[in-house]
């Protein structure tokens, strides 16, 4: 229930603010899908959740619940699969993921560089992307924000600047021909580049 309070309140006021446009929503399918955007800020998730009305699951690390982290306390009442460290742990996080693709009939958004250290510089892509998508059996959808890098420093609650932010998503791409492979590295490797290739494309339009 706090997820849809805060997606009908919350990211709507975000969107007004930061007068958000989005571009390509008919490029969603209407059957589960993984959301892969880029990261430059810690908002992004609130960003991914005005695409669509759907349920949207997020996939966290662990160190993003730690204390330090202004943000902990909003992730802890969004749906999150949290990636915990060590060795193997991994896997369990692709695991729940795929799992809730297949029988919850959601989205699930992830963001692949898995950091915003790179700023507007969109970073290799972490395997995840792939793993989850070949084990579900799902498409994922690029997308692209730009814009709100800048926009909040030192995980502020509020933002330093008010920036436009545009939203660009990409058509689905589909990978079936390597489904039940997401344990090859090549070929999980192959495929979040080619993901990586289309939000980099996404991101340039415009310029």
């Amino acid at each position: 229930m706090l997820y849809f309070l805060l997606r009908f309140t919350f990211v709507p006021l975000i969107k007004k603010t930061f007068r958000t446009k989005i571009e390509g929503k008919h490029n969603l399918p209407k059957s589960p899908a993984i959301l892969a955007a880029n990261h430059t800020d810690a908002a992004d998730p609130a960003f991914v959740s005005m695409i669509t009305r759907r349920r949207i699951y997020f996939l966290a690390k662990h160190d993003l619940l730690d204390p330090h982290v202004k943000t902990r306390n909003l992730l802890r009442f969004i749906k999150t699969v949290r990636v915990e460290k060590g060795k193997g742990k991994s896997q369990e996080a692709i695991d729940k993921a795929a799992h809730l693709l297949k029988n919850k009939r959601c989205y699930f958004a992830i963001f692949p560089e898995g950091t915003i250290e790179g700023g507007e510089k969109i970073l290799k892509g972490h395997t995840g992307v792939a793993r989850i998508s070949l084990q579900a059996e799902v498409p994922i959808v690029p997308i692209a924000i730009k814009g709100i890098y800048g926009a909040w420093k030192n995980q502020s609650y509020l933002p330093d600047k008010l920036k436009k932010v545009t939203i660009r998503i990409g058509n689905p791409l589909y990978f079936k021909e390597y489904y039940g492979q997401q344990n090859n590295r090549k070929i999980t490797r192959k495929v979040t580049d080619r993901v990586m290739e289309e939000i980099k494309k996404l991101y340039k339009e415009g310029n």
